[in-house]
């Protein structure tokens, strides 16, 4: 009996669940975007035991939470540039058998800098290959974790690859976004997932009172408890937010600009009340003299007016809107805001675009934004200009498609309808974003090709023809490409 039993050794923190090497080559090469380096590092994370059973494709894609598309596309990027190769064994009986994915040490483009210390005569001892410009360690309980994204991921790998010489020089912000190829509101997006559960934490040091810098740590032990406080605080903040009659939230809005927390308080009592006696104490809190007032809350701020009445072909009131635009605006602003709050919400829980949104122009818009992730990626998500303007006509273009009850593409008649469940069949649906990237790819990738090789008379509508082909067709081109890259 006493045979049977075995001793066990558990690692406990961010590596229980075993860990692999990242190199720091790879997280800085401009060459590859940020999925592929994600990718890189979630492979990197499985390779700590040697040998190990590489886990299926859909696993994968849940893992990362990207579409097939997306990780065929960036895992292409991984096999161009020759830091993974693929090969696939032969059975005794002549057919195929399973794919063997190699990392590998050296590639092709990885040129060593020369060594500068060549007459120093101590020895010395270092690695060789991309672990000789440095490397870190990436444990697989991040790449594991579903309340990641796969950005905030590749931010984290970023970071795990400074750390492997314990204290490290962090390069600056600018720096990191170059190397990442993202924008700072990207960075910061994402970046502050990370905090939010505790996986990273920046501490301000001070240096003899007059400099202050940021040291990053990388929790070994992530508090679950201060990471659960802090994503309750988001929540509440976000929920705030959304809500009108919340108190908390009126005064804060309702106080700026204010003399005091006593007006404040009484323009909160005022709101939604229709008697004149009632706007005339805010009229008099404001030191006005004119007593008879309708509408005083959005007069009420800033304005020195006279006398008006109820009569909305009034001048005064129209001249009043037209004098204080910033007030229009403002609830505009308002109203936008709540609709993008509204949309998403009722999308993640549907997990579906419904049919209705046609007939509203401001939330087939905020649907169609926040699946293609505009508020990322506009107006300067991508560093290639032309690319740039590809991404916001596929916004454009998918917007009228989703709206138009006939449209003729690619010589069929399609409407709405059919463009609506062509999304609803493609687009992957996770906890808190929806990836169309499996049509949205190929689609401006086929324009972007077509507009460096050809004259298009008529932008928008070759757009949605590209739209219409790569929701019926995917990217057969790419899988097939790819399949000859790695079996032949």
């Amino acid at each position: 009996m006493g045979d049977l039993i075995s001793n066990q050794l558990q690692v406990e923190g961010v590596n229980c669940k075993g860990f692999g090497i990242i190199p720091k080559y790879v997280m800085i090469d401009n060459d590859l975007a940020i999925e592929a380096k994600t990718i890189y590092a979630y492979i990197c994370s499985l390779a700590g035991n040697g040998k190990t059973a590489f886990p299926a494709r859909d696993r994968i894609l849940t893992d990362l939470q990207i579409s097939k598309d997306a990780y065929y596309k960036y895992f292409r990027q991984l096999l161009d540039n020759g830091y993974i190769v693929v090969n696939q064994e032969k059975n005794t009986n002549g057919s195929f058998g399973k794919n063997i994915y190699t990392l590998i040490s050296n590639p092709k483009k990885f040129e060593k800098k020369d060594d500068k210390d060549t007459n120093q005569t101590y020895s010395r001892i270092r690695f060789s290959g991309l672990k000789a410009m440095g490397f870190g360690i990436i444990p697989r309980a991040v790449m594991l974790d579903s309340r990641l994204p796969i950005k905030s991921k590749g931010i984290y790998a970023y970071f795990c690859s400074f750390t492997g010489s314990g204290n490290s020089a962090f390069p600056r912000k600018e720096t990191i976004l170059y190397h990442l190829g993202i924008t700072e509101k990207t960075y910061y997006k994402f970046y502050t997932l990370l905090t939010g559960l505790n996986y990273i934490t920046a501490v301000q040091r001070h240096i003899e009172g007059r400099l202050q810098v940021n040291d990053y740590y990388l929790m070994d032990m992530p508090n679950k408890d201060n990471a659960v406080k802090k994503v309750d605080i988001a929540t509440k903040i976000q929920d705030c937010k959304n809500q009108d009659t919340a108190d908390i939230c009126t005064r804060i809005q309702d106080c700026k600009n204010q003399d005091t927390a006593d007006t404040c308080t009484r323009i909160q009592d005022c709101k939604n009340q229709d008697t004149a006696d009632t706007c005339t104490r805010i009229q008099d809190c404001r030191n006005q003299d004119t007593a008879d007032m309708d509408n005083m809350i959005q007069d009420c701020r800033n304005q020195d007016t006279v006398k008006q009445d109820t009569n909305i072909n009034n001048l005064t009131i129209n001249n009043s809107t037209i004098n204080n635009p910033s007030l229009s605006l403002d609830s505009e602003r308002k109203r936008e805001e709540q609709i993008q709050a509204d949309v998403e919400k009722e999308l993640l829980s549907m997990r579906k675009l419904p049919y209705w949104y046609k007939t509203n122009e401001q939330y087939i818009t905020a649907a169609i934004h926040f699946m293609s992730n505009w508020n990322t990626l506009y107006p300067k998500g991508y560093k290639d200009p032309l690319m740039q303007r590809v991404y916001n006509l596929f916004n454009e273009a998918l917007i009228q498609m989703c709206t138009e009850e006939k449209m003729v593409l690619k010589g069929c008649q399609i409407s709405y309808a059919k463009v609506i469940d062509k999304i609803n069949q493609s687009a992957i649906f996770y906890e808190n974003h929806i990836d169309i990237s499996e049509f949205a790819e190929p689609a401006m990738d086929n324009f972007y090709n077509a507009c460096v090789n050809f004259n298009i008379k008529n932008p928008i509508q070759y757009m949605k023809s590209c739209i219409w082909d790569a929701m019926l067709t995917g990217s057969i081109r790419m899988f097939a490409q790819l399949k000859q890259d790695v079996y032949y």
